[in-house]
């Protein structure tokens, strides 16, 4: 999977990168912050880094709702 994706949530705007990890579930990443999750759908959206908890809701909810 390579998808790119762009959307507005709590007044900020995200233009995030899905890409497949090889160690299970989804790298979403933003190339504009440099923060990456690993999400694995209908489950949850892990932040691999310092990543902000109210970015890492929005992204997860959007996420589960495509």
């Amino acid at each position: 999977m390579n998808e790119h994706i762009i959307f507005q949530a709590g007044g900020t705007r995200y233009d995030l990168v899905l890409v497949s990890d090889p160690y299970g579930g989804i790298l979403v990443i933003w190339p504009a912050t440099g923060q990456v999750w690993r999400w694995h759908r209908n489950d949850r959206l892990k932040p691999l880094g310092d990543n902000n908890k109210y970015d890492t809701a929005h992204i997860f909810h959007f996420l589960e709702l495509i």
